[in-house]
């Protein structure tokens, strides 16, 4: 066989080789890991969540989801390491990690127990139930206690927070403390008598047993409480449910896919099933967490209050100043009120709140009117330029400072709400009427507000959505450039309408924009007004709406795109 035939054939067999291999590289899909906290052991976590990553997988298009169990160490690891592209963690470690490496909470787990769903948990400590030497909190003093870790929330710290409250110290009373990793070994350990006492989560007993393993008349609750419609065990007030994270660097658009499809879930879902829970909710108020973890100074809060007196006057002064003003005045009203308050057998709690918006927004903004009344005054009868300059100077601070009262006071109000009145809308009407009050604010900018809402959005809203496409529009005209243009437009989310507020301005940094809708945070002021709590308000509206609230990058070039997402209601029923 001549040369050139060997070497023809011999490159044939090399292009079929390749081709066999080609469909499979093309057809690689976009792999997510998902850390899951093993409280329970790996295997655990595998078993009962591996089918939550098949059905996210099915629902995301072109994206393929795995779970990777992790102990409490690891987890650390992980998302440090850039390992976890979303994290299923106790409410303690989403803390920590969200303040050290800027993890954000997209959904809340609802556990499941005999057909019913909890978004709340707590901590259970446990003895045998022949261990006659402790009976109540007390009794633990000097007796040997394992926990399930350092880090854990319902295994350790809710626990330790309910002794401290009733005198235990737990870093010196007690004989030793070690930690099993998981509950099933803090059980475990209970009952063959290795240690006297034992901190485990709540529901994890009850689990033990309907799966054969453990007897609950082998074990005794300390300090059980009973709190109507919650049917575990319990030892200690409750807390919210974990959280399912996305990390820092998980693109927000694939977040807002994956939080949809969570939402979404049907509580009778083989996923649901399967991993014990049923379904879950929008993020909940981790606030309880942060109490306690301020309270023991742990995470963040490890060195929470040791700020000297002298360092804390002479970096926040002013709102020692301004602290101190309202004390006087919550004071002062609530002793010429206090008569009133008892007579109508009002909860003093709620109506310290009540007293304290109407402060900020009728006895703050009296005064602060005055001043940039006075203030005028003087600047348009003073004719030395310096002077004139200073009393500028203090026109704006009075200004900003009633814009502050003013959003705050709003504020307060919503954060004292906990659900809105909702009936169902067209939002291309309501955001065309908010559009059409700008009229005059775009012809002083020569700014063209462009809106692509074609049709009818039902949704079921409250009045007060006006105020969230008012904002965005506001702030899109305030740091768009002269002659330039903004858009708005409403596209279709599956079971969202999904409002976009697209301007040409210098846009958010990666940096901020998991924060720019905290109290108090501006991206970027560059000598624009405002109060720091425009975009705090919308989020709280979005959030008693059951919505979504978020910002990307303009596809199109500079800029940002501000959105929300609001669910959709029956096309058939009539709109108001």
């Amino acid at each position: 066989m001549k040369l050139h035939s060997i070497v023809a054939r011999f490159s044939l067999l090399l292009m079929l080789f390749g081709l066999l291999f080609l469909p499979i590289a093309s057809c690689e899909e976009n792999v997510y890991v998902i850390g899951i906290l093993s409280h329970r052991g790996p295997d655990h976590s595998l078993n009962t969540l591996a089918k939550t990553a098949e059905y996210l997988s099915d629902e995301v298009p072109e994206c393929t989801f795995e779970i990777l169990p992790l102990d409490y160490d690891e987890v650390f690891d992980a998302v440090s390491n850039e390992e976890v592209d979303f994290v299923l963690t106790d409410p303690f470690l989403y803390v920590e990690l969200e303040s050290t490496y800027g993890i954000n909470r997209i959904a809340t787990l609802k556990n499941r127990w005999d057909g019913n769903a909890y978004t709340e948990y707590g901590g259970v400590i446990i003895t045998k139930s022949d261990n006659t030497n402790i009976n109540e909190l007390s009794d633990l003093q000097g007796k040997s206690l394992m926990a399930v870790d350092e880090h854990s929330f319902g295994g350790f710290w809710i626990a330790v927070r309910t002794m401290e409250q009733s005198g235990i110290d737990h870093r010196r009373d007690f004989s030793h403390i070690s930690f099993g990793k998981t509950h099933d070994a803090v059980v475990y350990a209970v009952m063959s008598g290795n240690v006297d006492a034992g901190i485990i989560r709540t529901d994890v007993l009850e689990r033990l047993e309907a799966e054969g393993r453990i007897n609950l008349s082998e074990f005794k609750v300390i300090n059980q409480q009973h709190v109507e419609g919650f049917p575990f065990l319990l030892s200690t007030e409750l807390y919210p449910e974990w959280a399912f994270s996305k990390a820092s660097t998980t693109s927000l658009d694939l977040s807002e896919e994956v939080a949809i499809a969570l939402l979404s879930m049907p509580s009778d879902n083989i996923a649901a099933q399967s991993g014990n829970y049923a379904g879950w909710t929008i993020p909940l108020d981790y606030a309880p967490v942060h109490d306690l973890m301020r309270e023991l100074r742990l995470g963040p809060y490890e060195n929470y209050g040791r700020v000297s007196l002298n360092d804390a006057m002479t970096q926040h002064w002013y709102w020692v100043v301004l602290f101190s003003m309202l004390l006087v005045l919550i004071v002062t009203y609530d002793r010429l009120t206090t008569e009133k308050i008892k007579k109508a057998e009002l909860e003093r709690s709620n109506k310290l709140k009540d007293l304290f918006t109407d402060i900020m927004r009728h006895d703050l903004l009296n005064p602060a009117g005055a001043i940039k009344g006075f203030n005028d005054v003087l600047y348009f009868k003073e004719e030395d330029e310096e002077k004139r300059k200073i009393i500028k100077t203090i026109d704006r601070q009075t200004d900003k400072l009633i814009s502050m009262i003013d959003s705050a006071a709003k504020l307060a109000r919503l954060e004292s709400s906990h659900e809105l009145e909702l009936n169902r809308n067209d939002l291309g009407a309501i955001i065309r009427n908010v559009a059409e009050s700008f009229d005059h604010s775009l012809m002083e900018k020569n700014i063209t507000m462009e809106l692509v809402t074609p049709g009818k959005y039902p949704s079921r809203v409250n009045e007060i959505i006006e105020e969230v496409f008012s904002n965005l529009m506001s702030n899109a005209i305030k740091y768009s450039p002269e002659g330039s243009r903004i858009k708005v437009e409403v596209v279709d989310a599956g079971a969202y309408w999904k409002v976009h507020v697209i301007d040409n301005g210098d846009g958010v940094t990666d940096e901020n924009k998991s924060r720019i809708f905290e109290r108090f945070t501006r991206a970027d002021r560059k000598g624009i007004k405002g109060s720091g709590l425009g975009l705090a308000i919308v989020k709280r509206i979005i959030d008693l709406h059951n919505g979504f609230v978020g910002v990307n990058d303009n596809p199109e070039g500079k800029g940002s795109v501000f959105w929300v997402a609001l669910k959709k209601c029956d096309p058939g029923a009539a709109i108001h």
